[in-house]
């Protein structure tokens, strides 16, 4: 019997970056399991940007309203300055 040391090396490997931090709620792999580029490795939980998301659509909403009623008021108090109804610092 000859007894050879060696050493096996993967074919080809890739680093890993999420482009987003989470808590890992599944790995969809196994060690030394080949996979290919677009294969699903993980899923994070999406929760917190679910909370993100339906914060700024409130907040769109909110500033759109501010807006319309901003508008509104300048059309207002335009009407008024040219009536001289009202200072111009009124107006401004």
């Amino acid at each position: 019997m000859i007894e050879l040391a060696g050493a096996a090396e993967t074919y080809q490997s890739a680093d890993i970056k999420s482009q987003v931090t989470g808590q890992i709620l599944s790995v969809n792999f196994d060690d030394g399991q080949e996979v290919k580029a677009g294969d699903l490795l993980y899923e994070i939980d999406s929760r917190p940007f679910q909370n993100q998301l339906q914060q700024a659509q409130a907040n769109l909403l909110s500033d759109t309203y501010n807006l319309k009623n901003a508008i509104k008021e300048e059309a207002r108090y335009r009407a008024l300055y040219e009536e001289k109804a009202v200072s111009e610092e009124q107006y401004l």
